[in-house]
Parts: structure tokens; C-alpha cells; sequence
């Protein structure tokens, strides 16, 4: 029996190679047909990442045999010998499956089963829908995403006396590239008039990542602001002492920089997540509410390959100046700019009219807003 199928696969390779393997069949009636649909469904991988495809049959006619042309795109191969069954659709003795690769092309491949069933009517794949066949595909080091392509999808239904050919629609899958995600750690942030705030951003990433950049825009009254040690970034410990940022402001644009962070030695950024950089920023007096955006994110692999995040962030920053800093004036305001007062101690928070001591005046717009409710 082993001998016998070995035949059968090697006849199928030879056919899959120059012919159309229905029509080896013999005849096959043009016949009305239900939906019946082959695919692979969108999918992303890392550079260098092996993957396992699930290749799907939708049918509402009995499918007996099937035959499909399968392009993959450079940079993205199929893993020679890792075509698969999925038992639950595919008995091993009721079909064969066969890939062979066709022409010179490097992605060029034609796969498919046929019924090896001696009996017509169980000659069908079982189900109407799920995974019929699995194949493994990999990504060279330098791969940035492309599509693969499906065309020639030709099943029969041979549970009928004279076989019935089914034509079914060719299809594009994205093959995408992944390689990480920038986050911020907060999607809204409170801040106060005149003092800074570091807003953390995250990145977890699949590769090695030597470098980053990306387009920081900020609303109209908020501005990058100079840290203790100087600096516009705050660096985590995921950053080397070698790792620079830089913050441009971009030529032409308002409130937009390009930030860069990366080194002359290309060091790798440490570990795969967490933390990677603060953004250090200051309101001034006049600001309420607004976004932070930053977009456009870049990054680039060891090997120096440029790979686009393709996520957009934003933080959504509103103005506090409420003395107890919860964003609501009450009581406990009224009395902190009190308590102040009456210690001669000076706060910023409670100088409410920014005249540089906390006198009775800043009692009197505590009241006033407190009345107000603002």
C-alpha cells in the first residue's frame, strides 16, 4: 500500500508541474456553484521568524480535490516539505497533498489535494468550513512586509457522477512586518501651569533595536522643557550611556519636533520592553486641555534595516491650577491657600494671581472660584 501511494505523489508532482491537475480527472461539467472560498488570512511576523499558515476552505459545495498557484513575495519563503494536513477536514487515506514548485521562480509553488477515495460519495473534505491545509513560511533578517498571492483555486466535486468543476476568487494576503510597539505608560495626564512633567513612553520590541525616531507635535501652550540634568528626554536604564535624543523642531511646522534617539556605536536598546524614554514638558498659564501626539515611528534593526511601527499615540494633557491639585475647587483648596497665608510661607501653588507671595488677594479668588465652581 506504501508503494502504491508513493506512486500516487509522484504522479501528482509530475501533473502539479505542467498540467491542470482536474483535468487529469477526466471531464468536468461547468455547473451553477455555491460559495466556496480558499484563503489565508492576514497575518505579521518578526525578520527572521518562522510562521505557520493556516490555509482555509470555506465551502458549500462538496469539495473532492483542489488545486491552487501560490506566490510568495522576496524575502518571505516557504519551508520546503512543511505542507500539512489537517486531519479533521483531511483523512490520510481519502486525500493526497501535494506542493511543487513551478518554474525558476524562487516563490512560485503549486499545492493541492486529490481524492484517493475508492468510494465516490465519501470522496468530499469534511465540513463546510476551518483549516483544510498548513504550511510554514520564513522571514529573511531584512524582510519589511509585503503580500502573498493566490490565484488558479480550482476544486471539483466528484460525489457526482460526472465531476463538477468549482472556480473560486484569487486573493492578496498581507504578510506584514512586526517587529514592536511604542505606548505611552498614560493616556491622560494632569498637569500644573509652570512645573515639569515627564510623559513616559514604552516600547516592546520583538527585534534588536539600535535606534529610534519619531514626530512629537504639542498643543499651543505646551512646550519641551529642560530637566535637572539638562535634557529634553529622560533616558530609562533600558538606554546605554552611548544613546543620544535629540529634539529638532521641524522647519516650517508650529509646536512639531522630529526626535532621534540612537548612538554613534549602535548600541542595542537594553531588554525587549518597558519604559524607553520620557518626554519632559511644561505648561504655561494659559493652558488648558490638549493632545500630545507623537507619530510616524521609526525604528531601526542591528543589521541597520528601517522598520515603520506604524501606531500613533496620544496623550490627552489638561491644566490644573487647583491648590490641592485634584481639579476641582472646594473647601480643602480654600484652606490650603489659607494655611499658606498664615504660615508666611510661600507656595507656587497657591499664588493664584502669580504675584510672587500668598496674601489675602489669592484668599479672595480661592472664594471666588470655589463660588464659581470652576
Amino acid at each position: 500500500m506504501k508503494k502504491v501511494t508513493n506512486n500516487i505523489l509522484k504522479g501528482m508532482a509530475s501533473r502539479f508541474s505542467a498540467t491542470v491537475m482536474l483535468l487529469a480527472m477526466g471531464c468536468i461539467a461547468a455547473f451553477a456553484q455555491g460559495n466556496n472560498k480558499l484563503y489565508i488570512e492576514d497575518f505579521d511576523l518578526a525578520p527572521g521568524e518562522t510562521k505557520t499558515l493556516d490555509i482555509i476552505l470555506e465551502n458549500e459545495d462538496p469539495v473532492s480535490s483542489l488545486q491552487f498557484d501560490i506566490y510568495f513575495p522576496d524575502g518571505l519563503t516557504y519551508v520546503e516539505g512543511s505542507l500539512e494536513r489537517n486531519t479533521s477536514r483531511l483523512t490520510r487515506s481519502s486525500h493526497s497533498i501535494v506542493a511543487a514548485k513551478q518554474g525558476d521562480g524562487k516563490g512560485y509553488y503549486r499545492m493541492g489535494i486529490l481524492s484517493t477515495s475508492s468510494e465516490m460519495t465519501n470522496s468530499s473534505v469534511k465540513g463546510n468550513n476551518g483549516t483544510l491545509l498548513r504550511i510554514k513560511v520564513t522571514a529573511d533578517n531584512d524582510y519589511k512586509g509585503s503580500f502573498i498571492y493566490m490565484d488558479g483555486i480550482i476544486g471539483s466535486n466528484g460525489t457526482v457522477p460526472t465531476p463538477v468543476r468549482l472556480d473560486m476568487p484569487s486573493l492578496k494576503v498581507k504578510a506584514n512586518v512586526h517587529v514592536g510597539d511604542l505606548s505611552n505608560n498614560l493616556s491622560k495626564v494632569q498637569i500644573r501651569p509652570l512645573t515639569l512633567e515627564t510623559i513616559d513612553f514604552s516600547l516592546d520590541n520583538i527585534i534588536d533595536i539600535v535606534a529610534l525616531q519619531a514626530v512629537v507635535t504639542l498643543p499651543e501652550g505646551i512646550n519641551l522643557a529642560e530637566d535637572a540634568d539638562g535634557e529634553y528626554i529622560t533616558y530609562s536604564d533600558r538606554l546605554s550611556g552611548n544613546v543620544v535624543a535629540s529634539v529638532n523642531l521641524i522647519p516650517g511646522e508650529t509646536n512639531k519636533y522630529q526626535l532621534i534617539i540612537s548612538s554613534l556605536t549602535s548600541d542595542k536598546f537594553i531588554g525587549s520592553e518597558g519604559t524607553l524614554f520620557g518626554l519632559n514638558i511644561m505648561a504655561n498659564k494659559s493652558f488648558k486641555s490638549g493632545d500630545i501626539v507623537v507619530s510616524d515611528v521609526i525604528v531601526s534593526s542591528a543589521p541597520g534595516v528601517a522598520y515603520e511601527l506604524g501606531n500613533e499615540l496620544s496623550v490627552s494633557v489638561t491644566s490644573v491650577d487647583d491648590p490641592t491639585g485634584d481639579g476641582v475647587w472646594n473647601i480643602n483648596d480654600i484652606y490650603s491657600v489659607v494655611n499658606i497665608y498664615n504660615s508666611g510661607d510661600f507656595n507656587s501653588d497657591c499664588d493664584l494671581n502669580n504675584d510672587g507671595i500668598v496674601n489675602i488677594n489669592d484668599i479672595y479668588i480661592a472664594i471666588g472660584n470655589y463660588n464659581k465652581g470652576e
